[in-house]
């Protein structure tokens, strides 16, 4: 078993994040030479698994502080285009570039991007400045970032569109490569591949994840098809109209913030994944989570196009549909992807055999 180095002193390779969540401690486990620094840590963070990783929660200060006096030897930061960051990103660039000027440091900064909302109209949402400064604000800014990575993976088109739309020119000085956020299939999906049935919706209860819109839908599923049933499992905001919709539907269940393995279940009896991410003027799908998850369970999946993989999604045979698709639409295309759903073998072998987030990181730390 692989020791567990909770010592900053010891870690090579460290990930800086301003926010932290259970899938990022997932891709710390078994790592040697890893660490992880957080500020804060979102609502799905697993405490509990936190305890066995190598992790430091750290303010701002101290994390620029632990930049200057260890200096490990590679540094992945959140994306530039990380607008909620940009206070931490901003100091922790100027670390860097501090480190490279009065040191013999030469460590290598690099990051993962998948924001695809424009910067620009982010900035406006949240301060209403007029159009020219909010472009120049954001352009200045993120060449600043920009300058202190050396290479930067993207995980969508759409991430790599915003960046060069946010810079105005190609990337000075850095090296940059595109490899779309895709799960590999599972290992829990080895051996045996039952056929799923059912729908799941699986996300934070919120409207921005299209929970209300897949409610609004249920009718039109039940219309279509009364065996269909559907898996609600997440929490947040919604939870209490959740329980209320669901009490007197029998087809109808809902699991409330379950554990790794339990969702590893549900989703392996599934036969289709929902996730109807709906725009929000400071927030836009970047990939979503649960559609990576879905894939690598075998799951016929329905999205909006508002996440970063609808193009890939579109091009193999998944349902992607406007944000505004009405209740029966939608409805319709959910009963008919779980009557119609295809093989689960054949939703498998459409996927990389490596998992895409572990190729971005081996292209990212190559030759370091």
């Amino acid at each position: 078993m692989t020791r567990v180095d909770r010592s900053v002193n010891e870690w090579t390779y460290v990930c800086i994040y301003d926010q932290v969540r259970t899938a990022h401690l997932e891709r710390l486990c078994g790592r040697t030479g890893w660490g992880l620094v957080y500020r804060t840590c979102r609502d799905d963070f697993d405490a509990k698994m936190a305890e066995s990783l190598p992790i430091r929660r750290m303010g701002r200060a101290r994390t620029v502080l632990y930049l200057l006096r260890r200096r490990p030897e590679i540094v992945e930061v959140n994306e530039p285009a990380a607008v909620g960051a940009w206070p931490a990103l901003v100091l922790y660039a100027l670390a860097v570039r501090l480190l490279r000027l009065f040191t013999p440091w030469r460590g290598m900064v690099v990051s993962y991007a998948i924001e695809n909302l424009d910067p620009v109209s982010r900035i406006r949402s949240k301060t209403r400045l007029p159009v020219p400064v909010a472009r120049f604000l954001v352009h200045a800014v993120l060449r600043f970032l920009n300058g202190t990575v050396n290479r930067i993976a993207f995980g969508t088109r759409a991430a790599q569109s915003c960046y060069r739309d946010g810079i105005g020119r190609k990337f000075p000085r850095q090296e940059t490569a595109l490899i779309p956020a895709l799960p590999s299939p599972c290992e829990c999906m080895t051996g045996v591949r039952p056929e799923g049935e059912g729908i799941v919706f699986l996300g934070s209860f919120e409207y921005r994840k299209g929970l209300m819109s897949v409610l609004s839908a249920w009718e039109e599923v039940r219309r279509v098809d009364a065996q269909i049933g559907l898996t609600l499992v997440g929490k947040g905001a919604l939870l209490p109209e959740v329980r209320s919709w669901a009490k007197n539907r029998d087809e109808v269940r809902v699991v409330e913030d379950p554990t790794r393995t339990v969702i590893h279940e549900i989703l392996r009896a599934a036969a289709v994944l929902v996730l109807f991410s709906q725009p929000l003027p400071r927030w836009k799908e970047q990939v979503g989570l649960p559609l990576v998850e879905g894939l690598a369970h075998g799951c016929e999946v329905v999205a909006s196009d508002e996440t970063g993989i609808a193009d890939w999604l579109d091009s193999h045979g998944h349902a992607v549909l406007p944000p505004g698709t009405t209740a029966d639409e939608l409805g319709a295309v959910l009963a008919r992807r779980a009557r119609d759903r295809r093989g689960v073998g054949e939703l498998l072998e459409m996927l990389p055999s490596e998992d895409q987030r572990e190729a971005a990181h081996k292209w990212m730390v190559r030759s370091c």
